[in-house]
């Protein structure tokens, strides 16, 4: 029997199209069919399944942002602005100089932090699209456009916005969270839909790296930041240093910052995969959001992404990392 999709919130505004998903049955992954809709535009393929877990911490973060953290969409230099250079002042943010377009030259450079508040990107179902939020007379305003396939060809490259009041924002979130959460346990059981390496892999980063002290989740990390070295520039591979030095020990938390927004300025402006992106989740502070295991699969993926690895890969390389640790243990276990 075909699921009913359900909106949660108004699709003619501000909603979330979600069709309840399915476990593995080999390895207990729970996938779900989850879309933002702005102003009655599906952002992303609507065929296209999630992986739910990461989907979840995504969108949770931005909920807590539009409920505890609502000022960090505000900036003064937003005022008075119109909505197409409030968008170039976010993106601008994260850009090389030589990407700065011409017709928005005039718009001043804002910290990277900016774009790091203000930009929109929950998973692989809003990669072909640029989106952003900022506060609007204590509302939301959305601010988007697509950019690549699966956005309609009449939709690409097409700049929109909507304003929307926070507290239905934050509602239609929040209902929506609500519900996946207690129907996930009841999906049903099908065969895995995904490559099986890549299965393998988050079943592996989400039962034992988990388990794992913190520094050997590190140290994973920096494992896999090795497989970029060779395309790493100066800053890459400085951050590089940091991220070693995270894996034997502690390393100033305004020190690892910093590095983040030298890479982050250093991204790519049409989102796509870097080998920055890996030294970024690896540099990724341990937080309730983030944890590092989690962070620690996703700067795995991005390596997969960039084709300086594969899952199997990867997998052979974390064993490793769990089979020395428990050897470690064992040994202390056996001293008298």
């Amino acid at each position: 029997m075909k699921k009913k999709e359900r909106y949660f919130g108004n699709p003619n505004t501000f909603a979330i199209r979600y069709i309840p998903g399915y476990i593995t049955k080999d390895k207990n992954h729970y996938y779900a069919y989850c879309h933002l809709v702005l102003n009655g535009q599906i952002i992303g393929d609507k065929t296209e399944s999630c992986f739910l877990s990461s989907w979840l911490s995504s969108f949770e973060r931005l909920r807590d942002q539009a409920k505890n953290n609502f000022d960090s969409i505000k900036h003064p230099a937003f005022k008075n602005r119109s909505d197409r250079e409030i968008f170039e002042l976010i993106y601008k943010a994260n850009q090389l100089p030589e990407r700065y377009r011409k017709r928005y030259e005039h718009l001043p450079v804002l910290d990277n932090k900016v774009w790091v508040n203000c930009a929109i990107s929950i998973d692989e179902t809003t990669d072909a699209f640029l989106i952003a939020w900022v506060e609007a007379a204590g509302n939301v305003k959305f601010l988007w456009k697509g950019i690549c396939p699966p956005c309609p060809p009449e939709r690409n490259g097409k700049f929109f916005s909507i304003v929307v009041p926070r507290e239905f924002v934050i509602e239609s979130m929040e209902n929506c969270v609500r519900t996946i959460r207690l129907e996930m346990k009841d999906y049903p059981v099908v065969e895995a839909k995904l490559n099986k390496s890549q299965t393998e892999f988050w079943d592996l980063i989400d039962t034992e790296v988990k388990l794992l002290p913190e520094v050997d989740q590190r140290k994973i990390s920096f494992v896999f930041c090795t497989l970029v070295k060779d395309d790493l520039d100066d800053l890459g591979l400085e951050a590089l240093q940091l991220v070693e030095r995270l894996a034997v020990g502690r390393v100033p938390l305004r020190i690892r910052e910093s590095y983040q927004k030298k890479l982050r300025k250093n991204l790519p402006s049409n989102g796509g995969a870097h080998p920055y992106s890996v030294l970024l989740w690896a540099l990724e502070s341990n937080s309730a959001s983030y944890p590092a295991w989690y962070a620690t699969g996703i700067a795995g993926s991005n390596v997969v992404d960039v084709r300086k690895g594969s899952y199997k890969q990867l997998i052979t390389l974390v064993k490793k990392i769990i089979r020395k640790r428990q050897a470690m243990d064992k040994k202390k276990q056996s001293v008298p």
